[in-house]
This record gives structure tokens, C-alpha cells and sequence, in this order.
């Protein structure tokens, strides 16, 4: 085969083709690769929306338990029909840096609850979601906790035993504007890391 073409053939062989929502354009400096303006849809576990006074979550669980928001599951109920539900709030709680976080809360039973019931201790009973401006101050406010466990720290306020684990956060500007940041994008697992007296939960490991 001559030169020129070996050439050509070389040329043919390495040329691009465009595929589905793209298009390949030739220039003197090479090629340039264009597509389409239509992302792809990406449906995840806790995704959230903020509406208004409110988020609207797709379904999550930890430890195979669905969340809720009052009881409902995030997609809703069958029996009784009930609607996907709203988490709201008549005002958002946050820090002095206008931020919070929409939290999946954790509650667990407790080495007497699972006696009874012949379950695993410390396992999750339920997971609801609530909104916060701290994740590790019992009542969700802002301040007076400085977690560096790189967990999440055990709530004990009225004898419970639960946990929160942020699944999007929410920043308020000083313009009053309101923007929505994702952090889970799957189903969590939960461990409980006990205190060295085995009574009790010394820190919450979420993945």
C-alpha cells in the first residue's frame, strides 16, 4: 500500500463518530465534541426538594427501615391511601452562618425493648426525617456541641436513645435566599460503637 494511502486509511480508522445526543466537529486544531443539553435523570435515595416551607424526599432507609416523615412513609401509603409527605417548618432552624440540615433520625432499642421482643439490641426501630441546624445537640439547636468523633453522637433526652445523620444541607444567604446541598446519595447502614461498660452507645457509625 503507497503512502498516501496508508495515510487515509489511518485517518478513516481514527475518526470519531457521533452517537446518540452528540455531535463531532472537524477544525484545523482537531476535533471538538459537542452533546446535547438533556442530562440524564438521577433518581436517588433521600434526594431532596425544597418547596417553599418544606422538603419533599425520595425514599431512604437505614438498616433496610424506611424513613418517614409523622409515621408516613416518603412515597406515601397504600393502606390507608395517604399521600407522599411534606417535612415543613414554620421557620428553618439555623446556625448564625444561616446553615441546617435535613436529618434522618434514628431511633434504637434499647438491650431491654429487644429483650422483649427478641430482636437485636441497639438495632433501629424507625427513621424520621426532621429538620435541624445541629445534628448533634439533642433538640436539633444551633451550638454548644463540637463533634470530632467523625460520627454521630447519641441523643438521650427523655430516656430515647437516637441519632441523626445529615442527608442534605441547607444554606441561607444573606439575601434571604434559600439553596439545597446533597450529602447521601444511598441507602445508609447503621452501627452503634457501644461505651466500654456495654450499657450504652458511645458513638453512631453511618455508610
Amino acid at each position: 500500500m503507497n503512502p498516501v494511502a496508508r495515510l487515509l486509511r489511518t485517518g478513516r480508522a481514527s475518526r470519531l463518530s457521533a452517537g446518540p445526543g452528540s455531535s463531532v466537529f472537524e477544525t484545523p486544531l482537531g476535533r471538538i465534541v459537542r452533546f446535547g443539553s438533556q442530562g440524564a435523570d438521577f433518581s436517588h435515595p433521600w434526594l431532596a426538594v425544597l418547596s417553599g416551607s418544606a422538603a419533599l424526599f425520595l425514599p431512604g432507609s437505614v438498616n433496610q427501615v424506611q424513613a418517614t416523615i409523622k409515621g408516613v412513609p416518603l412515597d406515601g401509603s397504600s393502606k390507608p391511601p395517604v399521600a407522599a409527605p411534606s417535612l415543613t417548618w414554620g421557620k428553618l432552624s439555623l446556625t448564625a452562618d444561616g446553615i441546617g440540615y435535613l436529618c434522618a433520625e434514628i431511633t434504637l432499642r434499647t438491650p431491654a425493648e429487644a429483650l422483649k421482643v427478641s430482636q437485636e439490641a441497639w438495632s433501629v426501630v424507625k427513621v424520621e426525617m426532621v429538620q435541624v441546624a445541629d445534628p448533634d445537640t439533642d433538640l436539633g439547636q444551633s451550638g454548644g456541641v463540637l463533634n470530632t468523633s467523625g460520627a454521630a453522637r447519641p441523643l438521650t433526652i427523655k430516656g430515647e436513645h437516637r441519632a441523626r445523620w445529615p442527608v442534605a444541607m441547607i444554606q441561607q444567604r444573606a439575601d434571604g435566599a434559600v439553596e439545597l446541598f446533597q450529602i447521601v446519595y444511598f441507602n445508609l447502614t447503621h452501627r452503634a460503637a457501644l461505651r466500654a461498660d456495654g450499657k450504652g452507645v458511645a458513638r453512631h457509625f453511618f455508610y
